[in-house]
Order: structure tokens, then C-alpha cells, then sequence
């Protein structure tokens, strides 16, 4: 990607189920192929091994890998994940803003949180974290709504909470595809434009795989 196309490109990397030695051979590997932007993440155990708990020699959490990444020093860009409602197994929000300025102090550069849809959710999370002594920036998560049933069972998986007024918005929608598309589209950029007119840094689209509706909600919005 990097080469073909000449585009920034971002690794996504995690530890579950790595030992640390396999992990620094990993990012030996990456440097060595030019590599040079990595989301560190813990990741989630194996779908077939819910209760997987970490060997001896495999790192517990997200701030151990990006400790091994800063072994070579500002070779790499670090990104991290960041819940703005709280991560979906940390009892509080504010343990986990405590979690995130652990990672920013193993050496973190920004954070690209998880997907939500009230932009006061992210506005709120900033100030909490900001509290905290986080200084990162904090790329909102974007998801475009495009299939209703869909985005229940994703948010079901991740933690993320759906507003009554996008239930109010998509549920009477959620028998017609093209509707609920265009509907998604225009909230897209709707919640977009906000997050950029309040300052927001960038913007982190979960795409999906797929180049619309992304290309659409990007160029509609005015920076």
C-alpha cells in the first residue's frame, strides 16, 4: 500500500496470544519492511477461547506492547484505542482515563476512540481525560450508519450506546436499505461537521472495507 500508492498506511497490531519475544521479531520485522505507523491495541481474545488468559512471557495489556514498539525509539508513530464511554470491562471512566494516560506515558502519540454517535459523548470524554493529564489527540471514531440490524449487533459487541433519538431516526427505516443509507449519510455528516467546527483534530472512520459511503461524508464536509 505504502509503496504502490504512496499512502501513510497504519499497521494494526496486537499482543493477545503473542509472547514477547515473538512480538519484538514482529516489530523487527515491520522496521526492517518500512514500516513506521502502528495501532498498538491488547486485542480480544480468540472467539473460541473466551476466557484466554495470558502465558507467563505474553503481555496482560496494551501499554506493555507499546513499550516494546519505543524499544526503537521514534522510529515508529504509536496510535492507541481510546473509549469514550469507557472501555466495556473497566469498572469506571475515570479508571479508564487512568488506563489511557498509561499509555500515552509508554510512549502513545494519539488515540482513536471507539465509535459513538452523540457528539457530547466525545466532548465530555475529552475534558475527562484532559483531566487526567492526557495530552494525545483524540481522533473521534466515525461509523456511518448503513444497516440498522447491523449496527445493533456491532454496538452489542463493542459497548457502544445507540441514542434513543438514532432509534427514533432508523428503526421506522430499518425495512428500507436505501433509505436507511441516505438517512446514514446525511447524519455521517451531520455529526462530522460538528466534531470539526469543535476543534476535533481528524476524524477516525470505521469504513468497513469499503470505499463508500466514506468518500461521500468526506467531501461534503468543509474544513
Amino acid at each position: 500500500m505504502q509503496k504502490r500508492f504512496d499512502l501513510p498506511v497504519m499497521h494494526h497490531f496486537t499482543c493477545v496470544k503473542h509472547t514477547t519475544s515473538a512480538l519484538r521479531s514482529a516489530i523487527a520485522e515491520m522496521k526492517r519492511a518500512g514500516i513506521c505507523n502502528i495501532l498498538a491495541l491488547k486485542g480480544d481474545p480468540p472467539v473460541n477461547e473466551p476466557n484466554y488468559r495470558p502465558g507467563p512471557d505474553e503481555p496482560r495489556f496494551g501499554y506493555e506492547l507499546i513499550k516494546l514498539i519505543r524499544e526503537y525509539g521514534g522510529h515508529f508513530a504509536v496510535g492507541v484505542a481510546g473509549f469514550p464511554e469507557g472501555h466495556i470491562n473497566t469498572p469506571t471512566k475515570e479508571l479508564d482515563s487512568k488506563y489511557l494516560k498509561i499509555k500515552q506515558d509508554a510512549g502513545a502519540d494519539f488515540v482513536a476512540t471507539q465509535l459513538f454517535f452523540d457528539n457530547t459523548i466525545y466532548y465530555e470524554f475529552t475534558e475527562r481525560v484532559r483531566k487526567e493529564g492526557v495530552t494525545m489527540r483524540l481522533l473521534p471514531g466515525i461509523l456511518p450508519i448503513t444497516d440498522y440490524a447491523k449496527l445493533i449487533q456491532f454496538c452489542q459487541t463493542c459497548g457502544a450506546t445507540i441514542p434513543q433519538f438514532i432509534k427514533d431516526m432508523f428503526e421506522p427505516l430499518a425495512n428500507d436499505p436505501d433509505a436507511t443509507y441516505k438517512k446514514g449519510v446525511e447524519f455521517a455528516i451531520k455529526q462530522c461537521q460538528d466534531l470539526i467546527d469543535h476543534g476535533s483534530p481528524g476524524l477516525h472512520f470505521f469504513c468497513l472495507n469499503k470505499v463508500e459511503p466514506i468518500t461521500t461524508v468526506y467531501k461534503a464536509l468543509k474544513r
